[in-house]
């Protein structure tokens, strides 16, 4: 499906219920609602975080997309997970991974940051992605190693 090229504008409502992010189970859902490209795009998102302890955090998430468009109709999905370890106040380990029927795409994100100083940070971050073949198995894609130092000086 190609979308011409132009001025789109968008008019979108919301309506969202959240439990309160303090306790151990929470969540929210989002029902939203409007124009997108010249049609509509209906959107349900729900997510659930349980937090076992202060140390540790997961994550669910799902998300159904529906939109009719003068080009076409689709539905996409979008599924995702967070798991987040907090070792110390000084080193934090989290990944996020996604997978969404449209681009037929895995990916994952994977963070570690630790905080060697007042001033300063490491963040050492692992991107690697897989995507769906002709024979519906997953391949790989990409990976991406990134690795940033920030130090403030104060003179």
């Amino acid at each position: 499906m190609t979308i011409p090229a132009g001025t789109y504008r968008w008019t979108r409502y919301s309506l969202q219920g959240a439990l309160a992010v303090k306790r151990k189970v929470n969540g929210e859902a989002t029902l939203s609602r409007g124009t997108f490209y010249g049609g509509h795009l209906n959107g349900l998102a729900l997510t659930l975080r349980v937090k076992p302890s202060a140390l540790i955090t997961t994550e669910a998430g799902w998300e159904r997309n529906s939109a009719q468009l003068p080009q076409g109709d689709f539905i996409q999905y979008l599924y995702s997970g967070r798991f987040q370890v907090n070792v110390s106040a000084d080193l934090q380990v989290s990944s996020f991974l996604q997978y969404d029927n449209e681009s037929r795409n895995f990916g994952t994100n994977t963070r570690v940051r630790w905080t060697f100083n007042p001033l300063g940070d490491l963040f050492v971050v692992l991107n690697h992605n897989l995507r769906r073949n002709l024979n519906d198995r997953l391949v790989f894609d990409s990976n991406q190693l990134l690795v940033k130092v920030q130090y403030a000086y104060r003179f």
